[in-house]
């Protein structure tokens, strides 16, 4: 009986590292584990125990033998199981560590993203005001030339009032010209023709006809230069 107990806590002491070391692994609690292996060392020394004070001395001696051997492998046990927790809190320290590190990296990404996205805005704001400086320079320029253009026009239309104007004036002037009364001597028959009859010199001692000056000119006279 005292056999079987002392078996099945070492089987419990075992089970029970088995236990913190998968636990270990797998990220979970890690009470139960250390209660099974403190339940096993207990049943380990009760069956020694036990086994003591049914043996004569030799079994005393065995047993205090076994007992050394016992401690020796708790102590060995303890140091296991503290190198395991000392492991596992240097394994979520690294864990730690490492989704730090993940996210200063993600926050690295995000500002690297967020500065990229304003330097896109910037660029488009920019093309923008370009494009709207742009346009408003054409419109500008569509201004000035529809305004030089209405000038020109305007222009040629001065020119052209101004020259059907002279045209005019000078269409008068000849009409006048041509129905201007003057004076010729010896029947016309002289080179020469006066606005005034009292004006020709020497007195004519002949006729003095009149005409118009349109008339003179058709035959080839020309004004008086003494008049």
């Amino acid at each position: 009986m005292s056999m079987f107990i002392g078996i099945l806590g070492m089987l419990a002491f075992f089970a029970g590292i088995v236990m913190v070391i998968f636990s270990f692994f797998k990220k979970r609690p890690k009470r139960n584990p250390l209660i099974v292996i403190a339940v096993g060392l207990v049943l380990f020394i009760v069956g020694v125990a036990i086994s003591g004070n049914s043996t004569s001395s030799e079994s005393t001696k065995t047993a205090s033998t076994t007992s050394i051997s016992t401690k020796k492998k708790t102590t060995e046990s303890s140091s296991i199981v503290k190198a395991s927790l000392e492991t596992s809190k240097s394994k979520e320290a690294q864990i730690k560590a490492s989704k730090a590190k993940v996210e200063a990296a993600k926050q690295a990404e995000l500002a690297k993203q967020a500065e990229a996205a304003k330097k896109a805005e910037e660029a488009k704001k920019a093309e923008e005001a370009k494009r709207a400086e742009l346009a408003k320079q054409q419109a500008e320029q569509s201004r000035q030339a529809e305004l030089a253009k209405q000038q020109a026009e305007t222009a040629a239309q001065a020119q052209a009032q101004a020259a059907t104007q002279q045209a005019q004036a000078s269409a008068t002037t000849t009409t006048e010209q041509n129905n201007t009364t003057v004076y010729v001597v010896d029947n016309g028959t002289t080179q020469v023709y006066w606005y005034d009859a009292s004006a020709i010199h020497p007195k004519p001692t002949h006729p003095v006809i009149s005409m118009t000056e349109g008339e003179a000119q058709a035959r080839g006279l020309h004004h008086s230069q003494t008049e």
